[in-house]
């Protein structure tokens, strides 16, 4: 394990009631290598990849990024025993989230709209796996419908994202402006802030913008931190944010 600076943490389950967590290599010729598997999905687990990752000639303060999911047992262990990793948040759960908040703007306007009825998976679905019937839906979602809005935000979201895999495309800067440009933080915000963590404000989208990206002059050249991302709480930010 000498020489690994970056790291995967995520949870597997076998069978119904067993959990572990895989640890694996986040970066160079052998990305995706299984470095630790460890009992249960805890801050502990890190702690036992550490501890492992000494014994084998590592350094745990040597690792400088670590991508995991939104859970806040992991993101406590990274900060307890990979003291000097940036944590990264990976584009799926991103995403993830930003589906989730769509669904409720859905559901908070549904009263008022009947035509949102029984069309909760299709704004969940990729575009290229739509019916004929869902296509034939576009006058809905050009409608000036807080749902179709929260649609367009995700997808533009899923766009920047899929864009982090060319070295040319600036994903950090688009990201902030998809923040803070037109679509307006509060909307933005409420997007990403219905389950995102409270205390991850230091957590960075890193992973999805990480050495593919060219620094902006003037833009720090290490991993943007979330100083930049407004996580602004739904019960301000609400639908009517939309």
């Amino acid at each position: 394990m000498r020489g690994v600076k970056a790291v995967g943490v995520d949870e597997k389950h076998i069978g119904r009631d067993r959990v572990v967590t895989v640890v694996h290599e986040g970066s160079g010729p052998l990305r995706g290598r299984v470095l630790h598997v460890s009992e249960g999905c805890k801050g502990a687990n890190v702690g036992e990849f550490a501890q492992a990752l000494r014994e084998h000639g590592g350094d745990p303060d040597a690792i400088e990024h670590c991508t995991m999911d939104m859970a806040k047992s992991y993101i406590a262990g990274v900060r307890d025993h990979l003291p000097n990793a940036e944590a990264c948040f990976d584009p799926f759960h991103i995403v993830k989230l930003a589906n989730e908040a769509l669904e409720i703007v859905r559901r908070a306007e549904v009263a008022t709209e009947p035509a949102l009825k029984r069309t909760r998976y299709h704004w969940l679905k990729d575009p290229s796996n739509w019916t004929r019937k869902e296509v034939n839906l576009h006058g809905l979602r050009h409608w000036s419908l807080k749902t179709a809005r929260a649609w367009r935000l995700k997808e533009r979201l899923r766009d920047i994202l899929a864009w982090r895999h060319h070295r040319h495309v600036p994903v950090v800067m688009l990201m902030d402006q998809w923040i803070s440009g037109s679509a307006g933080p509060a909307a933005a915000g409420y997007l990403l802030s219905s389950g995102w963590p409270r205390r991850s404000r230091r957590t960075s989208t890193a992973s999805a913008t990480r050495s593919r990206t060219p620094t902006p002059t003037g833009w720090p050249s290490q991993p943007m931190p979330t100083s930049w991302l407004p996580l602004l709480a739904p019960e301000v930010f609400g639908p009517s944010a939309i």
